[in-house]
């Protein structure tokens, strides 16, 4: 039996899913590993906890360093749960931190900002991406051809056999668009509603489904280009499985500059046979090939082009939608994660434990730490913000979590770069 330590930051949104999924299926298939889960947060939403007492894993909240250096000495592995989280770099900084096997798995694409870094490679005896368009990324092309028998690829996307689906009806007159997801620009394409009022067809309509943070900018837009129902506000729904139930196509338009990699809710819609319209951005066409499970569009006129051509074309709908169902329940599942880290926890269940150097990665500081994931450091010299030409960079900056100088400022309000970064963010704010 070997036993696993997961340290996450905590368990919402998509890594508290992809762990209860994973360790329910590694439970469920006999694996014969025993996981644990030390978070470095209170947990603000108990649902996924509460989902891995119930199998009886262990689950400690907002522990000290101390408490989880000693759990860390206990495990056979320690799986780091990895992205651009404040507390994330602290802790692996640590003199204290023990000698380890280290798994690190990566949430984050890495392709932008926040980057992970090429240095990561030495510090772990695995190295996890969520999705192959990680490897494209700047920093992992540098790494020697003998670094990169230390990467896997894992989706920590699954459940979708969860998901009742039923073939869409073919002969409907009027289709019903959607997005699911944040509504934030540092996810949704800034532009999402100005390619959408390019589209022709007639009462054309796309509801939208996630947190209202960015409802007034959405709704100014679409006042401002006199489309007054361009846009339905649903704010964030539950029961996501009626929501799919109902939707025919989701316009799923990102960010260039994404950090996203597993895309829950574009493979949960496509699995309820939901065809996805998406850009041809990496971590999307790891998921939809254009004309066999969805549509990739590269312009605002290609959108009006496609969405007329779906809407005319019953024959097109039933094949794409079916294709979106099969490809995403194939490719996508916690059984399949569960038996992929099963064989990578046996493979370095014999090597020695041993100290990592994060120091060399991450640096001293806070304000170091925020730079290590930061794509282009030239912003950031001196005491002040330095937007670079592309317009679609900064709104990471103005986010409240994701890693963001807001974020890493509300963990270290003693570190006075940071302070300064943070009090010159007013200068971008719309």
């Amino acid at each position: 039996m070997i036993s696993v330590l997961h340290i996450t930051p905590h368990l919402g949104g998509g890594v508290g899913k992809a762990l209860s999924g994973l360790i329910s299926e590694s439970m469920h298939l006999g694996l014969e590993i025993n996981h644990t889960i030390a978070t470095l947060e209170a947990l603000e939403k108990d649902h996924h906890a509460l989902t891995l007492r119930k199998l009886h894993c262990p689950v400690y909240e907002n522990i000290s360093k101390d408490e989880i250096f000693k759990l860390i000495e206990q495990a056979d592995i320690v799986q780091v749960e990895f992205w651009n989280h404040p507390l994330i770099p602290e802790l692996l900084i640590s003199p204290e931190f023990p000698a380890a096997r280290l798994v690190v798995w990566c949430h984050i694409s890495g392709l932008f900002t926040p980057i992970i870094p090429s240095d990561l490679i030495d510090c772990c005896n695995k190295l996890i991406f969520t999705s192959d368009c990680t490897k494209t990324s700047e920093e992992m092309r540098s790494l020697n051809p003998s670094d990169l028998q230390k990467i896997e690829t894992i989706s920590s996307g699954g459940g979708l056999e969860k998901l009742h689906y039923e073939p869409k009806l073919l002969e409907k007159t009027h289709l019903k668009f959607g997005y699911i997801g944040t509504l934030n620009f540092a996810k949704l394409h800034p532009d999402y509603v100005q390619y959408l009022s390019r589209v022709s067809v007639e009462k054309f309509r796309v509801e939208l489904y996630g947190d209202g943070e960015n409802w007034p900018e959405l709704k100014k837009q679409q006042d401002a280009l006199k489309t007054p129902n361009l846009l339905g506000f649903n704010g964030y729904k539950a029961d996501i499985q009626s929501i799919l139930r109902e939707l025919d196509v989701l316009i799923y338009l990102l960010n260039p500059y994404h950090y996203g990699t597993a895309e829950n809710a574009l493979i949960e819609a496509m699995a309820m046979g939901v065809i996805p319209i998406v850009l041809g951005n990496p971590a999307e066409l790891e998921i939809v090939k254009d004309g066999v499970n969805g549509l990739v569009i590269s312009s605002q006129e290609n959108l009006d082009f496609m969405i007329k051509k779906i809407s005319l074309d019953g024959e097109l709908r039933g094949r794409l939608s079916v294709t979106a169902a099969e490809s995403a329940r194939k490719e996508f599942s916690f059984k399949l994660s569960a038996v992929k880290f099963a064989h990578v926890y046996r493979e370095i269940a014999l090597d020695q434990k041993k100290k990592f150097n994060f120091l060399k990665i991450f640096g001293e500081r806070p304000s170091d730490w925020f730079l290590a994931f930061q794509k282009n450091k030239s912003q950031f010299k001196g005491e002040e913000i330095h937007l670079d030409d592309c317009k679609y960079n900064y709104y990471l900056m103005l986010e409240k979590t994701k890693g963001s100088i807001i974020h890493f400022n509300k963990y270290f309000k003693n570190d006075q770069i940071l302070n300064n970064w943070f009090k010159s963010l007013d200068a971008f704010k719309p």
